[in-house]
């Protein structure tokens, strides 16, 4: 990760002047990609066609986030058409990110929410959800999932008691073990189901855009407009 080289331009047929790619998955020998409207398919990582039958976007702009899993690809959409803000995501599952199948017209979030960022390690995923169904704006939650499909909210008496005041704002994992960026503060797991917050990460200022955040083997990076914090992992 620390040289880099100009790839080739990716060719993504049906791509509207103007839109840009959302989100993006690797699994199975294939990718998929989305810009909010579609799915694009590719089996080679540099040839993009849209999927042969994509999700139902329920409007423009409501695919996302698209991830992968052991068993092939999940997307969701929102469930109501154009009320984005009064979403309750649904579920779409496709074997090969050509072909797509609704799981449920249920949200497994509950309805008024929506998908802010989802990351994954060791088959578990976690999620950062939106919970305006309870009536606070910007009241965001932490969800957990063995297969991307079924999800629980993790409950406060697994999150250090000293940051609960703070929001999640996003989620990160790899070989480290979990991040999530929770306002100003940081809160660190082994197993993404048990939170603490460690000593002495930055006060990380984030406005309309939330920072990410990326865990390495003993490092994590929160790269954020024009300056990047690298904090080292002591376990």
């Amino acid at each position: 990760g620390t040289t880099w080289q100009a790839a080739n331009v990716l060719q993504i047929e049906g791509l509207e002047s103007g839109r840009l790619i959302e989100h993006m998955a690797f699994g199975g020998g294939a990718t998929v990609m989305t810009d909010g409207s579609q799915i694009f398919f590719s089996t080679d990582g540099t040839i993009f066609s849209p999927a042969l039958q994509g999700p139902d976007p329920a409007g423009e702009d409501n695919i996302g986030p698209v991830f992968s899993t052991g068993s092939g690809f999940v997307a969701y959409t929102c469930g109501h058409r154009d009320i984005w803000g009064e979403c309750g995501p649904i579920i779409w599952t496709s074997n090969d990110g050509n072909t797509w199948d609704l799981v449920s017209t249920e949200s497994p979030f509950g309805s008024n929410t929506w998908v802010l960022d989802i990351a994954e390690r060791d088959g578990r995923f976690g999620a950062i959800v939106r919970m305006r169904s309870r009536n606070v704006w910007g009241d965001e939650t932490l969800w957990v999932s063995e297969d991307g499909l079924t999800w629980n909210e993790v409950p406060p008496e697994r999150i250090d008691g000293s940051i609960t005041d703070e929001t999640p704002v996003s989620i990160g994992a790899g070989e480290a073990g979990w991040v999530v960026l929770r306002g100003g503060a940081l809160m660190y797991s082994l197993d993404g189901l048990n939170w603490v917050a460690p000593d002495g990460p930055p006060k990380i200022r984030w406005g309309y855009w939330a920072p990410s955040a990326v865990v390495g083997t003993h490092r994590i990076l929160v790269p954020y407009f024009d300056s990047i914090w690298v904090g080292e992992i002591n376990r």
